[in-house]
């Protein structure tokens, strides 16, 4: 009873300028408390993480289709954010999912895990995709990604293929143009003789001689444009959407982070530790108070 007073007479006389120096005393004589806690809390994350399923993460870098676009430098079939969001869409990862050699159950759930999972985002300064999807397994991982990829490759080459059967007729209408012009040069071969026969005026030689050179003229021009057509139309199917960097998965799951938990756990179970520290030494106080109130009372 008289330690008890002498230890609470002996908080209240000290200096606040000791404050520190008490706070360092009482986690001195209460370190194996915290440590064990601490401990704990390591221990206990680390167990939580045997119970997550391990998921490992694949990586690719997708480029994306060049089409034509006359007369200016060819451009990407869809625009990269517009990629981002079909990826995205539960109907284009259910299409792209479902062709893969996979069981009812698993074709069924996968596609909802795998968008669960996805993340797409723009390279800096490039025009280029990178594609990160999880799975249970390395292999399936990566398989999820190639699926993806390919039905991508499918959606741009559909895409792709409009553009071409625009330029394809566009260029049949010019092949025509041209030939009624060809046809034309063959009539005004006939009318110039005809002019010259008849020893027509100066007027009317001017006429047809300025006829002829905008018939030229405008042949020429369609040439060239069919000539440009024809490149064009000849790089069909020779950029396309595929993956410049091909999916590959890492040496070991992503999830769960054993260590990153370990220290978490760690870390809260230290700050348990500080609490239950001062909560007790809180109520030790408390309960020398009451000892020393009591004679007092009586």
């Amino acid at each position: 009873m008289a330690g008890a007073r002498d230890k609470n007479r002996a908080r209240q006389d000290m200096p606040e300028q000791d404050g520190t120096l008490v706070v360092w005393r009482l986690l001195r004589d209460r370190r194996v408390l915290i440590v064990a806690v601490t401990i704990g809390g390591a221990a206990a994350a680390w167990v939580g993480s045997l119970f997550i399923e391990p998921l490992w993460e694949a990586t690719g870098v997708i480029r994306v289709a060049l089409v034509p676009k006359p007369p200016e430098p060819p451009e990407l079939v869809e625009p990269l954010g517009h990629v981002i969001d079909r990826i995205g869409t539960p109907e284009f990862m259910e299409e792209a999912l479902s062709k893969g050699p996979l069981s009812d159950d698993q074709r069924m759930g996968l596609p909802q895990a795998a968008r669960a999972s996805l993340a797409v985002k723009v390279l800096p300064r490039s025009d280029l995709l990178e594609v990160k999807v999880r799975d249970r397994s390395a292999d399936g991982a990566v398989r999820s990604l190639e699926l993806i990829g390919t039905r991508l490759a499918e959606v741009h080459a559909s895409m792709a293929e409009r553009t071409f059967k625009r330029l394809e007729w566009e260029h049949g209408i010019l092949q025509r143009k041209i030939a009624d012009l060809h046809n034309l040069a063959g009539l005004a071969a006939k009318s110039k003789r005809a002019l010259n026969s008849r020893r027509s005026d100066a007027l009317d030689l001017y006429v047809f001689s300025t006829l002829e050179f905008q018939r030229r003229e405008l042949l020429f021009d369609w040439e060239h444009r069919v000539a440009a057509l024809e490149e064009q139309l000849g790089s069909r199917n020779k950029h396309p959407t595929y993956y410049l960097k091909a999916p590959q998965a890492g040496p070991k799951p992503v999830v769960p982070q054993t260590w990153a938990m370990m220290v978490f756990g760690a870390g809260i179970g230290f700050v348990l530790g500080l609490a239950v520290t001062f909560l007790f030494d809180s109520t030790s106080s408390l309960n020398d108070d009451v000892q020393s109130a009591r004679p007092a009372l009586r």
